[in-house]
């Protein structure tokens, strides 16, 4: 059965599954060129030009999964959460939001009148819906069955049926999604159990992403430079000590506890007043450093997220663990989880954030309609993400003409841009299917040589970035354990190959690769075999060969603020825009004059 999965929130995005693959994925962004593409936005369209490449690319379409909760669901949930919520947390400021109109909710719900106020769950998620299925209609699908599946239920699918192992423990994340920030699950012979969920009132993520704003960042679009900041400061007690007032764990329940709401007149879900919790992180970060600030940040995320991961862990008593939703894009929080002494493999989907929603609809949809028909569960696991557009020859010539470029088509491209970055070039890479998710994984990246701190500078000022974390280094998969802690590459080897996790470096990685190691010894890598994109292998096996060094750099293929690069065209204009070297093109290559 062929699925569409499809999301309009930011990350919209579609995709197509056959038989519990996924064949077929891309963000709208990589179209819109708008980065984090919202498709619950009136001034943007739904992920229209991504449903129709996914569509495209597999014929008929059987069923559509829509990563949103059922509207009358979400409207009972989330009206039982908000009560509950005022008489166990004693937050009754929040009945006032049913009370009176203020202008700003007004403004973000013109669509809901003032007596409608309880029901703005259903009716913010009927509009949604209202808005996809007008999408359907304008492809062709109007008469698909359609099938709603919740946000962190999608979330936890997108990483069980992608994952290299079973009977598994599985954690969400994130700052809200149709009424939670959070879920635990147990994934085991195909099926997810869930055992507990976290209120979008309590999200810890909502708390990060009001420090990013506060540093001087855009909410849902910088918290890794926060990340990146964090080991740069310093621990501050009068910091902890506020943020600390702000979150606990609850032992009892095994949730996490948020009192970012207290005193704050927020409504039922969706209703979130995220002004008054940066003016809240404001005062308390007043005269403090960026890092300082993210330092204390990234501490507490750290501290209440372990303290949530390994109470489920000890009490469910399951070491292999598996994360999605976008807190666990955080990659320092991550190797954390991956050094509780109890777990003994981790891994995070690579479209970890709400890019992965789709995935996770059209599995469950997916395994329902399977274990209905007594079908049995085979596993899957994720192969690569190589599931975007890719473009021919003739469309490669096409825009290089357009362009005025000269090009030439080397014998051995890989030996050539080897060569080239031997040489410290710094080079663009487009080449084969777009990569999905948030990272650059070799087919639309620009790489360069790893031995010189200089070359982190050189490249934010020619890509007008403001990095505080080093690019990550992808790496040759059969050097890990030279270059990586081998206690910790072995529990993490598989999210490793998707730049989904830090780890600690060894003196070998510091000595060849210093531009790709944080201050803190850690690094993001990538570690690449000859299966999963045998050019990029093939590139990094010809670097080691010219200069004994299994890594080089490797961040996305775009401009400053833009969503990474689709086309050719695209690619074009940001090598040329960027000031690169040379820009691989297919099997074509162009140099700078």
């Amino acid at each position: 059965m062929k699925i569409l999965g499809i999301y309009d929130g930011h990350n919209s995005h579609a995709c197509v599954q056959n038989e519990g693959e996924i064949i077929a994925s891309v963000e709208e962004e990589r179209y819109s060129r708008i980065k984090n593409h919202d498709g619950r936005l009136d001034s943007n369209t739904g992920p229209i030009e991504a449903t129709k490449f996914c569509i495209n690319q597999c014929g008929n379409i059987d069923a559509v999964a829509i990563a949103l909760a059922d509207p009358n669901v979400l409207q009972k949930d989330a009206m039982e959460s908000f009560h509950r919520d005022i008489d166990v947390y004693k937050r009754k400021e929040r009945l006032k939001f049913l009370e009176e109109q203020s202008d700003s909710i007004a403004r973000k719900y013109p669509h809901v009148s003032h007596h409608e106020l309880p029901l703005i769950a259903k009716l913010d998620q009927e509009k949604r819906i209202l808005k996809l299925k007008l999408l359907l209609k304008e492809v062709g699908l109007e008469d698909k069955p359609i099938h709603f599946v919740d946000h962190h239920f999608s979330h936890v699918a997108s990483s069980y049926y992608t994952a290299p192992f079973d009977d598994v423990l599985l954690f969400s994340l994130d700052g809200k999604g149709d009424d939670l920030c959070g879920m635990v699950a147990l994934g085991n012979q195909g099926k997810i159990k869930v055992q507990s969920k976290v209120n979008y009132i309590h999200s810890i993520g909502h708390f990060y992403s009001a420090i990013t704003v506060v540093c001087g960042f855009s909410a849902i679009r910088h918290e890794g430079k926060i990340t990146g900041l964090a080991a740069l400061g310093v621990v501050n007690s009068y910091l902890q000590t506020e943020f600390e007032k702000l979150f606990y764990f609850d032992y009892t329940s095994g949730t996490i506890v948020s009192k970012m709401a207290d005193g704050i007149v927020v409504g039922p879900y969706p209703h979130t007043d995220f002004g008054s919790y940066i003016e809240k992180m404001a005062k308390i970060c007043t005269g403090f450093s960026k890092e300082d600030i993210s330092c204390n940040a990234q501490y507490l995320l750290e501290k209440i997220v372990l303290l949530w991961v390994n109470f489920w862990v000890e009490k469910l008593g399951k070491n292999k663990i598996v994360l999605s939703g976008g807190i666990f894009s955080n990659v320092k929080l991550n190797q954390r989880i991956a050094e509780i002494m109890r777990v003994k493999q981790i891994y995070v989907v690579p479209a970890m954030t709400d890019a992965g929603l789709g995935w996770g609809a059209s599995f469950a949809v997916h395994y329902q309609s399977n274990f209905a028909n007594g079908i049995g569960y085979v596993p899957k696991p994720l192969k690569d993400v190589f599931l975007g557009p890719s473009y021919s020859d003739a469309e490669i010539i096409k825009e290089l003409v357009e362009a005025g470029l000269e090009f030439s088509e080397p014998l051995n491209i890989e030996l050539e841009m080897a060569k080239l970055l031997s040489e410290e070039k710094i080079v663009a890479r487009f080449d084969g299917r777009l990569e999905y998710g948030p990272r650059s994984l070799g087919n639309r990246s620009i790489l360069f040589s790893t031995k010189h701190q200089r070359v982190n500078d050189q490249l934010n000022i020619k890509l007008k970035r403001s990095e505080f974390m080093p690019f990550a280094p992808a790496s040759l998969i059969e050097h890990a354990s030279e270059l990586y802690e081998s206690a910790s590459i072995e529990k993490m080897s598989f999210s490793a190959q998707f730049m989904t996790i830090s780890v600690l470096c060894t003196d070998k990685m510091l000595r060849d690769s210093p531009s790709t190691v944080h201050k803190d010894r850690t690094a993001r890598p990538q570690l690449v075999d000859s299966e999963s994109n045998p050019g990029f292998y093939k590139i990094l096996k010809n670097y080691f060969d010219l200069t004994g060094i299994a890594s080089v750099g490797n961040t996305s293929f775009n401009l400053h603020e833009e969503p990474i690069v689709c086309s050719p065209k695209e690619a074009i204009r940001s090598y040329i825009q960027s000031d690169l070297d040379a820009l691989q093109l297919g099997k074509f290559m162009t140099y700078k004059k």
